[in-house]
């Protein structure tokens, strides 16, 4: 979106309105790295999970279940709102995803304003550093276990196997008992 826009949208908007597959290529291997495996990998490891992840990233199901899931948690997680000097109490809370002045804190930082060269070019940049954490941690849960491999591509997995693979990973993302992985995409989000 234009940044005019950009700056009368809450966050949500912003980035329910972004082409996800592109914005997932351009930062799944940030977030891949930040991973630790309890295991050593070889070079060939990687390179077969990058293929791998690339092949999902042009699967429609996996990209709207990774995009179900980031607008989910940018609408569920609270962000308290500024007081303005109010009684606790009295204090709004909001969501990451419906803050209208989530741009506010990148308007005032001099350094990163800098580093980007723009204004839009620091918007972009917070919004790929935030899908980027929360991606880490999306991938983390989805890859306990390897389990991200028996997802398959879509040419060569069985169907059903595929589509249980989907159906069991969207519901532990959404179930209420995944209390882990909702604090560590809080985490993500706080960053």
């Amino acid at each position: 979106p234009s940044l005019g826009s950009m700056l009368n949208m809450p966050l949500i908007e912003v980035v329910r309105g972004l082409e996800f597959s592109k914005l997932l290529k351009n930062c799944f291997r940030s977030s891949l790295s930040r991973l630790i495996y309890p295991h050593s990998r070889r070079p060939e490891d990687l390179q077969k999970q990058i293929q791998q992840i690339l092949t999902y990233l042009d699967d429609a199901a996996f990209t709207d279940m990774v995009r179900s899931w980031v607008l989910r948690v940018l609408e569920t997680t609270k962000k308290a709102a500024k007081d303005g000097g109010r009684p606790a109490a009295a204090v709004e809370e909001v969501s990451f995803g419906q803050d209208k002045n989530w741009f506010a804190a990148i308007a005032t930082d001099a350094h990163d304003l800098a580093l980007a060269g723009t204004f839009r070019a620091a918007l972009h940049n917070r919004i790929v550093v935030l899908i980027s954490s929360l991606v880490t941690v999306l991938l983390a849960h989805l890859d306990r276990n390897g389990g991200l491999a028996l997802l398959g591509s879509a040419a060569t997995a069985e169907a059903q196997r595929r589509q249980l693979w989907l159906s069991l990973s969207t519901a532990s993302l959404t179930s209420p008992l995944s209390v882990r992985l909702h604090n560590e995409a809080v985490t993500a989000l706080r960053e």
